[in-house]
């Protein structure tokens, strides 16, 4: 993640960059999501994941946050409705409006 956010040069706009190994094996989704709400120190009852698959959801649900599913993104049709995304955007828009 650091490597994409520096090559695009858009590291000005995180204050925090966590991630997991290319193969995925050193850690899982909810791990990944804890460390930042850690790292930022964030209110759980403001914070909201953003994501466009179901295990992006799954973490927001067992860290306790609210989630909303980007519709726009990999997930094959009706994955983020079907786990339980708190709300859908299907485009950037969409995100904003709902961030906003």
């Amino acid at each position: 993640a650091k490597t994409v956010i520096k090559y695009f040069d858009i590291e000005q706009f995180f204050d925090c960059v966590v991630g997991t190994s290319l193969d995925n094996t050193d850690h899982n989704k909810t791990f990944i999501l804890n460390q930042v709400l850690k790292k930022l120190n964030a209110d759980k009852n403001t914070s909201v994941m953003v994501g466009d698959r179901k295990f992006d959801i799954e973490a927001a649900k067992e860290c306790g946050i609210a989630s909303i599913g980007a519709e726009y993104g990999y997930a094959p049709k009706n994955e983020l409705k079907n786990c339980g995304a708190d709300f859908l955007a299907r485009s950037a828009d969409d995100l904003l409006r709902l961030l906003l």
